[in-house]
């Protein structure tokens, strides 16, 4: 069973488009706009929801910071 798993990824693999570094960065700034909508959501919650919203948009800008350090020290050192 687990070779056909192998095979699947394979042929999916072999399918997607060749990807960059630039295309990652992308993905990471589509990806960091959950802070964004979070802040939307805000707008149309009750108060007593507004400080758990405001905790899980504050640790997801922190990980999306520390991903984003990550990336650039990755090019900075020519690893990526």
């Amino acid at each position: 069973m687990s070779g056909d798993h192998n095979m699947y990824a394979d042929q999916e693999r072999a399918t997607r488009p060749t990807v960059d570094r630039f295309d990652l960065e992308q993905e990471i700034f589509n990806a960091w706009h959950v802070v964004d909508d979070l802040e939307t959501v805000k707008r149309y919650t009750s108060d007593e929801c507004i400080k758990a919203i405001d905790a899980v948009k504050t640790l997801a800008d922190v990980r999306f910071r520390k991903l984003m350090d990550t990336f650039e020290t990755l090019i900075q050192e020519r690893k990526l």
